[in-house]
């Protein structure tokens, strides 16, 4: 065997094993960075505030007002609630639907105080 031909596959198995290596590495830092976003979930779920309180008002299909101890006068958006603008088609029935659904009533609402324009997006039961 010639030696530059022995020198050329040394240096095609170094770049191989450094590939590898970056691979390897690259690897352990997105799963090190998955876990400790898997980890930091539920610490983040617990800092929800969860406010208890009678609906006041429906605005909207999506929205709510709460009279509650915690916070007063802020519109609550439903969390994966969709309902149509009152201007559009089905928008009034939609707001009269979620009035005799749940207005007057107690409620417990959970929320990070996360703003979606005017309003804070709120998991509602």
């Amino acid at each position: 065997m010639e030696f530059g031909v022995l020198i050329s596959r040394r240096k095609r198995y170094r770049q191989r094993m450094q590939t590898t290596h970056r691979l390897r590495a690259s690897t352990a830092a997105m799963l090190l960075v998955f876990a400790i976003a898997r980890l930091a979930a539920p610490a983040l779920a617990a800092d929800r505030m969860e406010l208890h309180g009678e609906v006041l008002d429906v605005p909207r299909g999506e929205t709510i007002e709460l009279d509650s101890d915690e916070v007063k006068d802020i519109p609550l958006w439903l969390e994966g609630v969709y309902a149509p603008e009152l201007d559009q088609s089905g928008g009034l029935e939609a707001r009269d639907f979620m009035k005799q659904l749940v207005n007057q009533k107690s409620i417990v609402c959970k929320t990070d105080l996360q703003k979606a324009g005017t309003r804070t997006i709120a998991q509602c039961f």
